[in-house]
């Protein structure tokens, strides 16, 4: 591997604009505000250090079997963030439409629609989270004027009182990030993109191109590297989160031609982005990518689960599901599984004794197939 990773030359940097790129359309057959400041390494307080972890998870017995993805329902459009409620139902996002929807038994009924959503190209109703008593539901959503998350109560059967936890985070027609996944540690988590702002991503005082950190109340942990709700910086596009049993927290983000990246995400880090990209070894004083696709029109990495001792990554230009195993703080090698199967695949949640993964061909960047947009349980054993 080489020892030094890749470099975008600021001038071909500013000549390529981020739109060039965005989530990419058909897939070839793979074998994925403020003045910005200079991009520094965190301030002292803020020095990058693990996200607070539990109790080591024991290692799975004996190799891991894939079962055959069973069909949950078809028929839903854009279907974007994906969440169990139990072993019989799931809560959707469509995004598109503004609806969160509960899939029960093969049909699926809307729990309300998020009012004001402003779907365009890539934005819209993007990703939600339950809290842990399941009677919040959180939703990130595009409005006319920007990217914003909200509360919802929940009584099970319906969303009502929405209150506004965040917001002012810059919106585009691409690049909004919108993952939600509520921490170890009782705090939510929010992945943002950069807008087409591309500079935005190193300035420690906008929420754009970062991952962000707030209570389930919308306030500002005390614990936060730079006194406001970003938890790290230097990202261009994250739209998968995850925490693994030992509370370790996964990113998966789209590069922009080089590379997408998986990255362990540790308090106050920087992952370079747009000064660098990819993973060509670590430059001080940005984070280097656990691990790249390389070009991105192999990938396009959109949610992540994790789920018996593995990353599970939704590939939109890929088609296919990811399986990448993790070993500590490092990665095994990949796993492809049902490539070309059921085209853009954008959502997957842990469920029962598997995952759900979801079809993205109604999102405007393919052609539908019957019965288009799906989910599947893929049993694991």
């Amino acid at each position: 591997m080489p020892t030094r990773r890749t470099v975008l030359l600021g001038a071909l940097a500013v000549g390529l604009s981020a739109c060039t790129n965005p989530e990419r359309g058909t897939a070839p057959t793979p074998a994925s505000t403020p003045t910005p400041s200079a991009g520094g390494s965190p301030s002292a307080s803020a020095e990058p250090s693990a996200t607070p972890t539990g109790t080591p998870e024991p290692s799975p017995e004996g190799p891991l079997r894939v079962g055959e993805p069973q069909e949950i329902i078809t028929g839903l459009t854009t279907p974007w963030g994906v969440r169990a409620l139990d072993q019989d139902r799931l809560l959707v996002s469509e995004r598109d439409t503004g609806q969160i929807k509960l899939v029960q038994g093969g049909a699926a009924t809307s729990v309300g629609e998020v009012a004001g959503v402003r779907a365009n190209n890539e934005a819209g109703l993007l990703g939600i989270e339950l809290s842990a008593d399941q009677q919040t539901l959180f939703v990130y959503t595009t409005t006319s004027s920007d990217n914003r998350v909200l509360a919802y109560s929940f009584n099970g059967s319906a969303i009502a009182n929405p209150r506004v936890l965040l917001q002012g985070i810059p919106s585009a027609g691409i690049h909004n990030g919108g993952q939600l996944k509520l921490g170890p540690d009782g705090h939510l988590y929010i992945s943002t993109g950069d807008a087409s702002q591309r500079q935005q991503a190193q300035n420690q005082q906008s929420v754009a191109g970062k991952i962000l950190r707030i209570a389930t109340d919308g306030s500002i942990p005390g614990d936060n590297p730079f006194g406001n709700a970003v938890w790290s910086l230097g990202h261009r596009n994250v739209q998968g989160l995850t925490f693994a049993p030992n509370g370790d927290l996964w990113s998966a983000e789209f590069g922009e031609k080089s590379a997408d990246e998986i990255n362990l995400i540790v308090r106050g880090g920087n992952y370079g982005w747009p000064d660098v990209e990819g993973n060509n070894g670590q430059r001080v004083p940005y984070l280097a990518p656990k691990k790249t696709w390389e070009p991105t029109a192999t990938s396009s990495p959109s949610a992540l689960a994790y789920a018996r001792g593995n990353l599970w990554v939704a590939a939109l230009m890929g088609h296919c599901l990811f399986q990448v195993p993790v070993n500590g703080t490092e990665l095994g090698e990949q796993v492809i599984h049902f490539q070309n199967r059921y085209g853009r695949i954008r959502a997957v949640t842990p469920w029962r004794d598997g995952i759900v993964f979801g079809s993205s061909n109604t999102d405007g960047r393919a052609t539908p197939r019957a019965g288009d947009d799906r989910l599947l349980y893929l049993p694991l054993s």
